[in-house]
């Protein structure tokens, strides 16, 4: 037999027994019960992640962890080749107590080797470090800010190899200097350098006027711009220069500006989003969507959230906010890359109030569902960055953790093989005739998902889970009539690690066992036959939550009326009409009053 979706069960079944719903685990697990309604926590998750738009759940990703180094108040991490061997090493700030830029080098290729060398060693306040090749000599040089300078300087890899480093200063006179990036922003094919001064409250972009980064000529993009903390150059509006966008936290503001001229002397202003943020942190562009234009992603800090502004008309003037995750607390940093390797823009962040390293990946491709995959928990004030680091061609994660000054990446290269989830006690607030069981989800093949079920009296003893369940099912025999405390387990398991299982929701159904007093019921409800099949006089049993006028029929199976009991008032509470005596059979009766229509089957036997 086909199964329906679980949808059109679940509107199939309220007006003849009691049931509950799970459609959502985004609230996640520590909840053992009993509770009257599932909502969207669980009581224990084993290798599960949450779709964080729809609250399905699935295999978690395994995470492999490296340690790169340990180094006091490390951040802003990024990642290049910086010596020029093939392999991707990793840049770091470590500004509150060194006032130093670390180069961390990759030994062998593979992430589990590392050396460290200092490129710039006073630079105080090291807020920002950005790799690129700013004089064109073909190997990685750096850029960086320092806060407490109020500098913006450059460091050129004399020797190519990164044993060697010159600094060169861009601006030193750039108070509170706390954001760069780079980028050719008047197409002369040279690199330029775009940045933020927190305290100045100014958008600026230095041009580099001789190729060499020997000459710096800073323009002016907003004179004032109340606390800009973040800023970040691609080609909003697709028209083949780069453009500047920044955020501020004095003014909650998310903002580009276009390069209207493509040689970055007139700018165009528009605003994404005027209340986007309570402390701005973190911007990036990526074409979320797939749609071929450019989008933005953001790290809201106050509002615990990842988001993400849809490019609607493909020239940055008209925006759809989008989130990614909204229970991300701190949401400190943003970063995109294909982490599942299926063609669409997933999400790397970092949470500085979680102390949290997640990916969420991009379920539909456009971005609408969500599904977030815990990378690292209790890695203190974490900032992040994608890289391939060990050189398989899959995107890995680098963090760093301020707060500990622990350097780590994370190889996300496949799923666990299974992974589970249990839910939180429900207490069905009477004696249940425990009926049914059912679920929705979404089996790839070499994907399964099956349950376990268990009832009790005793929430601390609920006893030994059933045998594993493999289809939705008729929970007779399963579970033990009266015991008024249910719960389940989902186990989802996968043989290709590249895929998983989906949950979509479950639904548990039972009947009340009509026994007087037991039933704590808000709403009306017509109680199971008891016998049933019955020999002999039928008895419709029923509950009213209030005084009402209530009339009986039954039908047979061809839907002939065959006893009708006519509508008369009946007290609040439980109740019972005898029926009059009927030919064996099976027939349906119907209790109905002006506000509502229940019905229960029943047998007759001779």
């Amino acid at each position: 037999m086909k199964l329906l979706p679980f949808m059109v069960l679940s509107l199939s079944f309220p007006s003849l027994a009691d049931y509950a719903t799970q459609t959502d685990w985004s609230g996640g697990p520590g909840v053992w019960g009993p509770v009257i309604d599932w909502g969207d926590e669980c009581y224990l998750t084993t290798d599960m992640d949450y779709y964080s738009t729809s609250g399905e759940v699935g295999i978690k990703t395994s995470v492999i962890e490296h340690f790169i180094v340990k180094y006091p108040s490390v951040t802003c991490v990024d990642a290049a080749d910086i010596n020029g061997d093939g392999y991707q090493d990793v840049l770091a700030c470590a500004g509150q107590f060194n006032d130093s830029i670390l180069w961390l080098w990759n030994l062998d290729g593979s992430g589990t080797s590392w050396d460290y060398h200092w490129i710039g060693t006073s630079f105080r306040g090291a807020s920002c470090v950005r790799p690129c090749d700013l004089d064109g000599d073909g190997d990685v040089d750096v850029i960086g800010s320092a806060y407490d300078e109020n500098l913006v300087a450059w460091f050129e890899n004399t020797d190519g190899t990164g044993v060697f480093w010159t600094e060169h200063e861009i601006d030193a006179d750039f108070p509170g200097a706390y954001s760069v990036y780079p980028g050719d922003i008047d197409g002369d094919g040279d690199m330029d350098v775009v940045g933020v001064a927190f305290d100045a409250d100014r958008v600026v972009w230095w041009e580099n006027a001789d190729g060499a980064g020997g000459s710096w000529v800073e323009h002016t993009i907003e004179q004032v711009f109340g606390g800009p903390l973040y800023v970040h150059s691609s080609d909003i509006d697709g028209d083949g220069d780069l453009d500047v966008l920044a955020s501020t936290d004095a003014g909650d503001d998310l903002t580009w500006w276009e390069n209207a001229d493509g040689a970055g002397t007139f700018w165009v202003k528009h605003r994404v989003d005027e209340n986007y943020y309570d402390y701005a942190v973190c911007l990036s562009t990526d074409d979320v969507d797939g749609d071929g234009d450019m989008d933005i992603l953001g790290a809201d800090y106050g509002d615990w959230a990842i988001k993400w502004w849809e490019n609607l008309d493909g020239v940055g003037t008209s925006w759809l906010e989008h989130t990614v995750d909204d229970r991300f607390d701190g949401a400190y940093s943003v970063r995109t890359a294909d982490f599942d390797g299926d063609g669409d823009v997933d999400v790397l962040g970092a949470g500085y109030g979680a102390d949290e390293v997640a990916w969420w990946e991009n379920i539909d491709s456009i971005g609408t569902t969500w599904m977030k995959h815990q990378i690292a928990e209790l890695f203190y004030n974490a900032s992040t960055c994608c890289a391939d680091i060990d050189g398989n061609g899959n995107p890995d994660a680098v963090g760093a953790a301020n707060y500990t000054g622990y350097v780590n990446w994370w190889d996300l290269s496949q799923r666990c093989p299974s992974g589970s989830v249990e839910s939180s006690i429900l207490d069905a607030r009477c004696s249940p005739d425990w009926e049914n069981l059912y679920w929705s989800c979404s089996e790839p093949e070499s994907t399964s998902i099956a349950f376990q079920v268990r009832a009790s009296s005793d929430p601390d003893n609920m006893g030994p889970w059933s045998d594993t369940l493999a289809a939705p099912c008729g929970l007779e025999g399963i579970l033990e009539d009266g015991d008024s405390l249910l719960q389940y387990r989902a186990i989802l398991e996968t043989s290709d690690t590249e895929v998983t299982p989906r949950l979509f929701d479950v639904a548990v159904i039972w009947n009340s066992l009509g026994i007087e007093g037991e039933c704590q019921s808000d709403r009306p409800r017509l109680l199971r036959f008891t016998p049933n099949p019955t020999v002999g006089t039928p008895v419709a049993r029923f509950f009213l939550p209030e005084p009402s006028n209530v009339g009986f029929s039954v039908y047979d199976l061809a839907g002939r009326l065959v006893i009708t009991v006519p509508q008369r008032e009946y007290q609040a509470g439980s109740g019972e009409v005898e029926l009059a005596a009927t030919p064996p059979g099976v027939y349906f009766c119907r209790m109905r009053s002006a506000g509502f229509d229940l019905v229960r089957r029943f047998c007759v036997l001779e």
